[in-house]
């Protein structure tokens, strides 16, 4: 019955394997984030992972015996070895997980795709995020040697943070802009089929990266434990790839991106 009479498009509350990864890919994303976050409340310092935090205070007690987890999500060294970086490597995934991936989701609800096809195309996306990660990796390790970057995650250089925030903002107000968030739409369109699964998949994931990597760069300002800011960022994200006439709100957060900036460079 869920599934519809022949020739009519299944119902809205059907089982759909491909969404069903989605959603199991966002979670995963979340759950480590939030458990790398909690791991400063049990020091007392989740109010220090950023603005807004202090929100999440109240988790801790719920928490409290998942403290084995928080060496394997956590890197927190100024001196960085191997598995520093795949910490780090790991967080920045987990980001993309949550943040990114629920931008496939009214795609994949618009368009059934069979799972294989599905497989391959949320791979190869993730594929076209890893070369970001690695590159953000970098930049926190650059930072946290510097110790720009404090053992909270969150940047205390006020002129980079002024320039971070700017930078976004006017990003977000170019034709750049407008260009890639136009083919990153449509590249979520690509034909389901196999043949066609990986390339769709890469290209989306490329056109995404590339309308998009500003505002993850802003989570250094934010901190890169900052639920919140995740949250917001991932809202404003899911807009822009979703809405038809989107224009109203990347101008309004490039707007929003400057003045902040200007503030911060100001404070």
């Amino acid at each position: 019955m869920s599934k519809g009479l022949p020739g009519q498009a299944p119902m809205p509350w059907a089982f759909q394997p491909a969404r069903a990864l989605l959603i199991l890919l966002v979670a995963t994303g979340w759950l480590f984030m939030t458990i790398q976050s909690l791991e400063l409340s049990m020091r007392g310092t989740v109010a220090d992972a950023g603005p807004g935090m202090a929100l999440f205070a109240f988790l801790t007690p719920y928490f409290s015996g998942l403290q084995v987890l928080y060496s394997i999500c956590v890197t927190q060294s100024v001196d960085w070895g191997i598995v520093d970086f795949a910490k780090a490597l790991a967080m920045w995934q987990a980001m993309v997980l949550a943040m990114m991936v629920p931008t496939l989701l009214p795609g994949f609800q618009r368009q059934q795709r069979p799972f294989g096809p599905a497989l391959r195309f949320v791979t190869f996306y993730l594929l076209a995020w890893l070369g970001f990660c690695l590159v953000a990796v970098g930049l926190q390790w650059l930072l946290r040697s510097a110790q720009i970057l404090d053992a909270h995650m969150v940047s205390t250089e006020r002129v980079l943070n002024a320039a971070v925030l700017i930078l976004a903002g006017v990003f977000q107000l170019t034709g750049s802009k407008r260009r890639h968030l136009t083919a990153c739409q449509r590249s979520l369109h690509g034909a389901p089929g196999d043949r066609s699964a990986v390339r769709s998949g890469w290209i989306h994931g490329v056109q995404c990266v590339k309308c998009c990597w500003p505002l993850m760069l802003t989570m250094f300002v934010f901190g890169l434990m900052n639920l919140l800011a995740m949250a917001v960022l991932t809202g404003l994200i899911v807009i822009e790839k979703t809405l038809t006439d989107a224009g109203w709100a990347v101008k309004s957060s490039g707007i929003a991106f400057i003045l902040a900036g200007v503030v911060v460079a100001l404070i």
